[in-house]
């Protein structure tokens, strides 16, 4: 197999403003220079698009793009947030995700018993062709397709046989893996043991408003973090009412808008704090926090401890040359 190493979904996923390589953007922070999470197991004209992540530092945002999305976690800790569901990372999970769904893994890097060991699996639907799908044969799939609008995760015994299927992808190209991921959806589509994981009043971004009303919005968050950051502002942008755009924003998001500016702010600060000479006083402040209390809290409240304590683990893992950073997918 001819294996390159193209642009990572972190570097995809910077604000543009139209389409860049089949993945709309949305917000995300950039990786760091020296950083090598995503290594691309495909090639350049491949339309099965399959991303191996492991333990080198990098950090992305909340995020969605067209493609479905397969990811499957051998190994990792951390948080996952799928549409309105939040819930911690489970090893050997497998995760089905539908296009434009807002997601992201966060990945606690500092635990050394659970390396990160990931794969996400990108594809479009009409990547055999726009009517591959509407075959009468492919009713199952069809059906499975249209459930991953809310997430699904896959358990049990389907999880366990559909893992291995997924391990080995990552040594196929051309036609086997082709072959490989119509295996997988399959098995998936005929099996009972699938759960939904965003709840049923969760809408995922489709219509091209909705997505280009989204991406001025995060560009906007994205480049005035430092800035005060309001409702009205971004409705004003969004062109909508201030009412019409909380409904709007969380309906689409899974989350209302102040809580999404604080949470890109952290990730922004967490991105900061790597800098060992920098005031944690100072990051709270480059972060649009207007006091270190607020700053304080809101880390703990998202991170489960505080800023000291997060840059401490850094540090320590840098020591140890083991790389530092909380990275996601």
């Amino acid at each position: 197999m001819n294996v390159t190493k193209s642009r990572s979904p972190v570097q995809e996923l910077l604000p543009v403003p139209a389409q860049q390589n089949g993945v709309i953007t949305v917000i995300a922070n950039q990786a760091m220079s020296r950083a090598r999470s995503f290594v691309s197991l495909h090639g350049e004209d491949e339309s099965i698009r399959m991303f191996e992540i492991d333990s080198a530092p990098s950090s992305c945002s909340w995020h969605f793009h067209p493609e479905y999305q397969i990811g499957y976690v051998a190994s990792g800790a951390g948080e996952r947030v799928i549409g309105d569901d939040v819930q911690a990372i489970e090893e050997g999970e497998v995760v089905v995700l539908g296009p434009n769904l807002p997601h992201v893994w966060r990945f606690d890097t500092w635990i050394k018993e659970l390396p990160i060991n990931a794969v996400a699996i990108h594809f479009r639907e009409d990547f055999l062709g726009r009517e591959f799908f509407d075959k009468p044969e492919m009713c199952d799939l069809r059906l499975l397709l249209s459930r991953a609008s809310q997430g699904l995760q896959v358990v049990g015994q389907t999880r366990n046989r559909v893992a291995d299927k997924i391990e080995s992808l990552r040594g196929q190209s051309g036609f086997a893996r082709l072959l490989t991921l119509l295996a997988i959806l399959d098995e998936i589509a005929r099996s009972r043991e699938v759960l939904t994981l965003s709840s049923p009043m969760f809408q995922p971004v489709k219509a091209e408003l909705e997505v280009a009303r989204l991406t001025r919005v995060y560009a906007f968050v994205k480049s005035n973090l430092d800035q005060p950051l309001d409702r009205d502002t971004a409705a004003d942008i969004a062109h909508m009412s201030p009412g019409a755009f909380s409904r709007f924003f969380k309906t689409h998001t899974g989350m209302a808008f102040h809580d999404f500016v604080v949470d890109v702010r952290i990730g922004h600060a967490c991105q900061l704090l790597l800098d060992p000479n920098k005031a944690i006083t100072d990051v709270a402040f480059d972060s649009g926090f207007a006091d270190l209390s607020t700053f304080n809290r809101s880390f703990r409240k998202l991170r489960n401890m505080t800023p000291s304590e997060y840059r401490n683990r850094l540090r320590a893992l840098c020591d140890t040359h083991t790389g530092a950073n909380e990275k996601s997918i």
